[in-house]
């Protein structure tokens, strides 16, 4: 499948849910930054949408934080709220960095987006030191 075919799959099927694009999308071959693209310049879906299907779709962490960051022009610290929100409000901020490293993020680049996040200085230092640091930001109370 062309990508011009991907786009006019994408164009008659409206009547699918974004996540449901992507899915068939990935079935026919297409990586995450071309579904994201898809997904965004058809009008389909907004970044939270292109998160949530590339998610559903069952993209990896580092698949979807490269395709909001190429293709949604999303900075770091926007991405981590995207990625939080598609994992229940359950933000495990080492996966997050180990991802956007992957993708070719400093350490530094990541501790301005964790401190710019909210996360207190002296969990984003344990984060950068590769410890594990997990919070509910749902939780009650």
């Amino acid at each position: 499948m062309k990508l011009e075919d991907a786009l006019r799959f994408a164009s008659e099927h409206r009547d699918l849910l974004p996540r449901e694009i992507a899915a068939e999308l990935l079935k026919q071959g297409f990586d995450a930054i071309i579904i994201a693209k898809i997904l965004s310049e058809g009008e389909i879906g907004d970044s939270f949408e292109v998160s949530y299907s590339l998610k559903d779709a069952g993209f990896s962490l580092k698949d979807r934080a490269c395709a909001l960051r190429d293709v949604c022009e999303l900075n770091y610290s926007e991405i981590i709220e995207l990625l939080i929100n598609d994992n229940g409000g359950r933000p495990d901020y080492l996966d997050i960095r180990l991802a956007f490293n992957q993708i070719g993020a400093s350490n530094n680049q990541v501790y301005r987006a964790l401190l710019d996040h909210g996360l207190p200085r002296r969990d984003v230092m344990k984060v950068i030191n590769g410890n594990r640091v997990t919070l509910n930001l749902y939780e009650d109370g």
